[in-house]
């Protein structure tokens, strides 16, 4: 329902983990220049993949977790709104089925006071001649 709410977090979570890899980076380039020897490099580099594998999956996790929610509440609000959408027509039909009832009512008034008074002219002129 609150979308905005939904983007703030993954882009606030999106830029943790890209502020974290850039750390990690900044951390494996120093371990480079700090290590002399292919083996104690290979086996830094190693891990720090590692480390940013975890983050990556983390990361994945995270995004597809918040995609399903507003999946979700996108859904959800589609079927409110078509629901609503069918009770307020249900209720237009009600109005204009009471509207068409009403004319038909003023009609047939109509058509009866205006016997009713060709009625009460007549009896009024047979009173007079009388």
């Amino acid at each position: 329902m609150n979308f905005n709410i939904y983007f703030l977090t993954i882009g606030s979570l999106i830029f943790m983990i890209l502020n974290q890899l850039n750390q990690l980076k900044l951390s494996v380039l120093e371990e480079i220049e700090k290590a002399k020897s292919s083996e104690s490099i290979t086996k830094k580099i190693d891990e720090k993949i590692s480390e940013l594998e975890g983050f990556k999956k983390q990361f994945f996790n995270v995004i597809e977790r918040n995609t399903s929610s507003l999946n979700k509440t996108r859904d959800e609000m589609y079927s409110e709104l078509a629901q609503a959408q069918k009770k307020l027509q249900e209720k237009a039909n009600l109005v204009d089925a009471k509207m068409l009832e009403l004319e038909e009512f003023e009609k047939t008034f109509a058509e009866e006071m205006g016997v009713i008074l060709e009625k009460s002219k007549e009896t009024g002129h047979k009173k007079k001649k009388k």
